[in-house]
């Protein structure tokens, strides 16, 4: 004997509402496709805790799963990320602009933040640095042109120095961040002394995924080549990022043996030096990481000699990579 389908049907509505659960109808087919890797929100609701779920492509088997997990925060959830060795988030909600550490502009962040106040109010956070600047966080639901001109006013967002030519993942993280620099005056008007001369920092910062790490993070520090001796300042890289929330838990180091053999292929002299750190807290998403890393070397690069690249490191969605690109391996 077959059970017609209508009776299934209805039969597994009435288990649902039985349940708590009221169910939207989300056609698939009337949406674009889309892309690999790319976020869908599925139309389903807890009715006594409204929630979305917020799910990729891959994850498609866990859409009707409603755990306690979709209640936590962000930093909570990361928190059990050793447990399941869960990647570490690629870009978060938001998109973030580093504004620059030296520079006259933006040396008192004041007065942007009265602005971003009445602009967009309750869309934004700002992460103060340690010399100016800072990092900024505005809501991804806030148009482009918004973002990058209405927000910036004067001042225009470029590419953080080091994120080009990355796979496919890399070059979606590098589209979740920027730099803010201030303008460089005339050398003639920073020589009769009508303008501040404005440093020029070269060093180069990327996001690379491990295979080998669970919820480690590190900061790979890469010095100039044939560079034997540490850097100068690189004692204060616990103050620096302190100021951020974030620790650093070791003291620089030779990589460990297990990232050390991951990272043989990594560059063209694997034997070159190069320290590492570990990293704990602040944002759960490599963007937010990685945009704290830049202003730090930034800052790291104009104030002392023999930085040549600095990159973050860790098991991240996508496994995003630049390496194959980097200044340091050439």
């Amino acid at each position: 004997m077959q059970i017609p389908w209508l009776v299934i049907v209805l039969h597994l509505l009435a288990v649902a509402r039985h349940n708590g659960i009221a169910y939207r109808p989300f056609a698939l087919a009337d949406k674009p496709p889309v892309a690999p890797g790319a976020s869908v929100l599925v139309g389903l609701e807890d009715s006594a805790h409204p929630t979305s779920l917020h799910l990729t492509n891959s994850s498609f088997s866990q859409a009707f799963s409603v755990t306690q997990d979709s209640h936590k925060s962000e930093g909570e959830r990361n928190s059990r990320a050793g447990d399941d060795n869960i990647p570490l988030s690629r870009c978060g909600r938001d998109y973030y602009f580093v504004f620059a550490s030296y520079g006259p502009e933006f040396r008192d962040m004041g007065e942007w933040e009265e602005y971003w106040q009445n602009t967009i109010p309750g869309k934004y956070r700002l992460w103060r640095g340690f010399s100016g600047g800072g990092v900024l966080a505005v809501s991804l639901t806030i148009p482009t042109r918004q973002r990058n001109l209405d927000l910036l006013r004067e001042s225009g967002g470029k590419p953080i120095y080091g994120l080009v030519l990355g796979n496919e993942s890399g070059q979606e993280l590098s589209t979740c961040l920027a730099c803010v620099t201030p303008d460089r005056p005339p050398g003639i008007a920073v020589k009769w002394g009508l303008a501040e001369r404005v440093p020029n920092p070269t060093v180069t910062a990327t996001a690379e995924h491990a295979e080998c790490l669970h919820d480690e993070r590190y900061l790979l520090v890469v010095p100039k080549a044939k560079r034997k001796s540490a850097i100068k300042l690189i004692d204060k890289l616990p103050e620096w990022f302190a100021k951020f929330g974030v620790n650093i838990t070791s003291s620089p180091s030779e990589p460990p043996s297990v990232l050390r053999n991951e990272m043989c292929a990594w560059f063209t002299d694997p034997a070159r030096s190069m320290w590492v750190v570990r990293m704990e807290g602040g944002e759960a998403n490599a963007a937010w990481q990685l945009a704290v890393i830049y202003y730090v070397a930034e800052y790291w690069d104009v104030h002392a000699r023999g930085l040549d690249s600095v990159h973050f490191v860790a098991n991240i969605e996508g496994r995003p990579n630049f390496r194959k690109n980097w200044t340091s391996n050439k």
